[in-house]
């Protein structure tokens, strides 16, 4: 991985913890869970129009081509790591501190190298079986604080 790709994901890092604190505050600040979801998703909403507009040719090319398998498959992603994850992070977020769930949660990618392995036959190299190792330790660590 070029440098370049290694500042632009602790760049999509940052911004996710910005909003993870933002929701956060906004949730210290008696707004309901459900107030910081729809008003979250809208904003999400309003993005995506503008994005659809801006790249119409291409993703139009590639609605006609797609095989159902892969939109169902897509919609089913969609549906159970951005709403069902949202709904269980902002109720965990409100109840709890949020550098504690931020960790937990971001152990995404513990998920995303065994689901590889499994689905996508990629391959695991030592460096990443100690990552995933380093991390476990770093938040049974910060767990116990």
């Amino acid at each position: 991985m070029d440098i370049r790709a290694v500042a632009l994901s602790l760049c999509v890092a940052f911004l996710w913890a910005t909003n993870t604190v933002i929701q956060k505050y906004a949730l210290n600040n008696s707004i309901n869970q459900k107030t910081v979801i729809v008003v979250g998703s809208l904003t999400y909403l309003i993005c995506i129009v503008f994005f659809t507009i801006y790249n119409y040719d291409i993703i139009k090319k590639d609605i006609k081509k797609a095989n159902i398998n892969f939109i169902s498959l897509i919609i089913i992603g969609s549906i159970l790591g951005t709403f069902v994850a949202t709904l269980i992070f902002t109720s965990l977020l409100h109840k709890h501190n949020s550098s504690l769930v931020a960790t937990i949660t971001n152990t995404a990618p513990i998920f995303v190298l065994l689901l590889a392995l499994l689905f996508l036959n990629e391959k695991i190299t030592g460096i990443q079986i100690l990552g995933i190792f380093v991390t476990v330790i770093g938040i049974v660590i910060i767990y116990q604080n």
